[in-house]
């Protein structure tokens, strides 16, 4: 009897064994599948709008996006086509305005690389904008005669130290390009 018992037992185990194999690769298979459903539906539509958008705020236009198989990317996706074409009516706009301006305007940024320099500004400073644009302020800039470079008009503005300029006058002279 104890034989028998310990057989049927033993017959059990390995059947109770087999069905924990079998629900293991089961959960392994369907994790998978998810998985893998999840990649293809969810998380590379969204990678392709964010990497759109990095493109974007680079400057790189046309970035595609692709079909989205969700509605939820599919309006993502929408929802930054219509930013992307907010924003390049918007630069248009302003580009328009300060090519037609004046006078001479050039923008620059927190480490004092010139961004963007007008027609206007180019007649000022006998620089082409492709010559300057992606370049120091600097290179546009006198310091001679300045106390230090490192307390300057310039370089307070660089610094943001903004507060310190409330209510000053402040002079750059600026070099031709002669």
């Amino acid at each position: 009897s104890s034989t028998s018992d310990m057989a049927a037992m033993a017959n059990t185990a390995d059947r109770l064994s087999g069905t924990l194999w079998l629900i293991l690769i089961i959960t392994i298979g369907v994790t998978g599948i998810g998985y893998l459903f999840f990649e293809h539906t969810i998380r590379r539509p969204i990678a392709t709008v964010a990497a759109g958008l990095k493109a974007e705020a680079n400057g790189s236009s046309g970035a595609m996006l692709g079909v989205a198989s969700t509605s939820e990317v599919r309006d993502l996706i929408s929802a930054f086509d219509l930013m992307r074409a907010q924003v390049r009516a918007r630069q248009l706009r302003l580009q328009t305005i300060l090519d037609n301006t004046a006078e001479g305007i050039l923008t620059f940024d927190g480490n004092g690389t010139i961004e963007t320099f007008n027609h206007a500004a180019e007649r000022l400073f006998g620089w082409s904008e492709s010559e300057v644009v992606g370049r120091s302020i600097t290179q546009l800039t006198r310091h001679e005669g300045e106390v230090a470079i490192g307390d300057s008009f310039l370089a307070r503005i660089l610094r943001n130290e903004y507060e310190t300029l409330l209510d000053r006058e402040g002079e750059l002279t600026g070099w031709r390009k002669s």
